[in-house]
């Protein structure tokens, strides 16, 4: 199994189920991914939640749920960023203190986006 596509990821613009690497937020969605101009041009989809695309399925998601979804998979990268900083914060031999406030506020920074903003610690919304 190959490694993921290194993060951060966001969740597309005007596309509210599609993820995408961070700097193609803004691309437009659709191309051909087998020419190099539109590979340049156009948004690289890593994964989907839209229910649409999903309708071979038994059953569908309610498309808020399927965007909330979306939301937590573009989060993945900063949760498992977040997680080997917190593993190593733990484990290493530096005072936790000096470190706990860097710490909480990555966390904080990767709920935010995996919850679309709605994480209650934080201050502002993470699109």
């Amino acid at each position: 199994m190959s490694a993921h596509t290194p993060g951060p990821w966001a969740v597309l613009s005007g596309f509210p189920c599609e993820i995408v690497p961070e700097a193609h937020r803004n691309r437009p969605y659709g191309g051909s991914i087998y020419e190099a101009e539109d590979r340049e041009r156009y948004a690289l989809r890593i994964a989907s939640a839209d229910t649409n695309t999903l309708s071979n399925f038994a059953h569908e998601i309610p498309r808020e749920q399927a965007k909330a979804n979306a939301h937590l998979i573009a989060a993945a990268p900063d949760l498992l960023e977040a997680l080997r900083v917190l593993e190593d914060a733990y484990t290493s031999d530096v005072n936790w203190n000096n470190r706990n406030e860097n710490i909480i506020a990555k966390a904080r920074a990767a709920i935010s986006k995996a919850t679309a903003g709605e994480h209650p610690s934080t201050k502002e919304s993470v699109r």
